[in-house]
């Protein structure tokens, strides 16, 4: 304690008042000073290493973690402390890290989909890490499927197929109250599994996500990306750690912060994911706005520099820009013809009918109803 004061322009009259503290005080007093430190309000530099644990994940999960893994660094790398990230010793399934979390035990943060219970129990730094593209979903499918959704024209029209979701994700639930009857997993195999042997008809999957599973070993070769379809709703990923765990979530807020400011955030976002967002082509396929009741009323959605907006990539005629507006709110735009307006279901409907008695065949199959 006395080396760690030490490094801090703190008179013997300071030490003497802090001494009679209360341990919570005197606790809350140091953090306070810490954090000044290592803020930038501080001129002077602490040489104890941050030894930060997350979660270790199976299969999948852990191509998806490496960017998490590198905002993480940057925002930390930003406020000049020296840190480590350290994945659990354990594989932890999103139920069992978030839980642990909460405990405080084994590891110090996770990154996850907000809501608004998540964010009761955690503590979140409410910064975005994907910009939103996390709430943009392609569709995995089995050629079966992926032709019994060709004519598909309107949001009723997709919502008799049914989606594929993990028992823990967030997602269950927002798709669940747009009206999906949303059949669950334990964890990726298992969806795979299931989705393979028609157990479902479709498993929605972000456009930062999906590239990198359709490459995996697991990836069954029955699956394939749709081509034509999407959906998309307000949704956020963020930084969260245990509501105790202050110091270390302003000092990622700040180290983030910083990066927003002077670029380096955004440079990062676009290494990752440009080339994702170009291969998903959005201005090609009917994207269906959905809304996200669980989206917590805190979400930053004013600050239009922490979302990604597709008129950022895209670079189209301004007569095709097609401004989306989604049931809580939040407009997104999409470039293309494809527009999702009850006027425009109604006439577009194209050629072709959804086959509603193969699809009800394909439904008892599976035996999901």
């Amino acid at each position: 304690m006395m080396q760690l004061l030490s490094r801090f322009p703190i008179s013997f009259a300071h030490f003497s008042y802090m001494s009679r503290l209360s341990r919570p005080s005197l606790l809350n007093t140091l953090a306070l000073i810490l954090l000044l430190f290592l803020t930038g309000k501080a001129n002077y530099s602490v040489a104890a290493t941050w030894n930060i644990h997350y979660a270790q994940t199976s299969g999948v999960h852990n191509a998806n973690n490496s960017y998490p893994l590198q905002v993480l660094g940057l925002a930390l790398g930003q406020t000049g402390v020296k840190y480590r990230l350290i994945k659990s010793e354990k594989v932890m399934l999103r139920g069992r890290a978030i839980e642990q979390l909460r405990a405080n035990r084994e590891i110090n943060v996770i990154w996850s989909m907000t809501n608004k219970e998540r964010e009761e129990e955690l503590l979140p730094v409410r910064i975005p890490i994907f910009k939103g593209l996390i709430g943009v979903r392609l569709f995995l499918v089995t050629d079966d499927y992926a032709d019994l959704m060709s004519p598909v024209r309107s949001l009723d029209e997709l919502r008799r197929f049914s989606p594929i979701q993990a028992e823990d994700w967030a997602d269950v639930k927002i798709l669940q109250a747009n009206g999906f009857d949303v059949v669950t997993a334990a964890d990726h195999p298992d969806i795979y599994r299931m989705l393979a042997n028609d157990g479902a008809s479709f498993f929605p999957r972000s456009i930062v996500e999906v590239w990198r599973e359709l490459e995996g070993e697991q990836m069954p070769k029955a699956l394939k990306l749709e081509s034509n379809l999407a959906v998309q709703y307000p949704a956020a990923t963020y930084f969260f750690f245990n509501k105790k765990n202050v110091v270390l979530a302003n000092l990622v807020q700040t180290g983030f912060e910083r990066a927003i400011a002077n670029g380096k955030f955004d440079t990062l976002f676009m290494r990752f994911h440009e080339e994702y967002i170009k291969k998903a082509k959005l201005d090609k396929r009917q994207v269906y706005q959905l809304g996200n009741p669980l989206l917590p009323e805190r979400t930053p959605l004013d600050r239009k520099e922490l979302w990604f907006r597709a008129e950022q990539l895209y670079q189209t005629e301004t007569k095709n820009k097609t401004g989306l507006t989604t049931e809580t709110g939040v407009t997104e735009a999409f470039i293309g013809s494809s527009s999702n307006s009850a006027a425009e279901d109604a006439n577009e409907v194209g050629n072709t009918q959804l086959d509603t008695q193969k699809i009800e065949e394909a439904k008892a199959k599976a035996n999901v109803n």
